[in-house]
């Protein structure tokens, strides 16, 4: 990923940082900045919101996993190992998940 990464305007390599660290703008990790966030991915409702989860299994996100990916589930780590980050940080920027949001990080926002 190195090459694309030199190549990227800020927001994307944002995007990019937060996935492959992990520290992404998403409610596993925003409960460990905020005790108060819940880690239920505020979308299906159904399991904790981590990159592998918004990555490849939430059901909701599922048509436009595969516009980008194709293919409605798949692991996170098939899609780093699969695709270039490019097409990995467009399909985050479709989703509109990981724009950036005051409340995630300002209790008092809520």
């Amino acid at each position: 990923f190195a090459k694309e990464l030199r190549s990227m305007g800020r927001r994307d390599l944002r995007v990019a940082t937060q996935l492959l660290t992990g520290h992404a703008a998403l409610n596993y990790h925003l409960k460990k900045l905020n005790p108060a966030v819940n880690t239920t991915c505020p979308l299906c409702l159904s399991e904790e919101e981590t990159v592998s989860h918004f990555l490849g299994m939430c059901p909701v996100l599922g048509s436009i996993r595969a516009e980008f990916f194709g293919t409605y589930y798949c692991s996170g780590t098939d899609i780093f190992d699969k695709f270039k980050i490019n097409r990995i940080v467009s399909y985050a920027h479709r989703t509109g998940r990981l724009e950036p949001r005051k409340a995630d990080y300002d209790p008092a926002a809520n």
